[in-house]
């Protein structure tokens, strides 16, 4: 709850830029999905993103900043396309996840590129692919049983 805090108290700082501020908003929108608060995460990314199966505001963003937004909206697209049971929205949330990845790629971030990818799986595991799950994220050791118990939104 503390990074939560510090990150609201952040946010609305007249000398950050607003390509930072936007960093911050993904930095909370993944803090408050961390604790199944996917409503709050979607807030977090309010201006940058109307909902699922849209594609996020990019425009004026630097690549690391737009990489983050595709990242934080494909993880929220998935989530909250498993919950409300949308269809094709796991495949909206790796079509984003995607983006993001080949803009760390070109980034040369490996840790970024590897969050992506580990959040990927994890979308196609609510999907119910073990096999494309395993392929997108090939260092990943997946079985049956962590699939199940990972692919298990807590709530929304």
């Amino acid at each position: 709850m503390h990074a939560i805090r510090d990150l609201l108290h952040d946010i609305p700082d007249p000398n950050l830029s607003d390509n930072e501020r936007v960093r911050l908003r993904c930095q909370l929108a993944k803090q408050f999905e961390k604790t199944g608060n996917y409503a709050a995460a979607c807030g977090a990314m309010d201006y940058l993103w109307a909902g699922v199966g849209l594609r996020p505001n990019l425009d004026n963003l630097d690549e690391r900043t737009a990489a983050e937004v595709l990242l934080r909206v494909g993880v929220l697209s998935g989530w909250i396309g498993a919950i409300r049971l949308i269809n094709g929205s796991q495949q909206m949330s790796r079509n984003l996840m995607n983006e993001s990845i080949a803009i760390f790629e070109a980034l040369n971030d490996d840790k970024k590129v590897a969050e992506a990818q580990t959040e990927m799986a994890l979308c196609c595991m609510r999907e119910g692919s073990l096999v494309m799950a395993r392929t997108s994220s090939p260092k990943l050791s997946l079985d049956s049983t962590t699939a199940t118990a990972i692919s298990k939104p807590s709530r929304y």
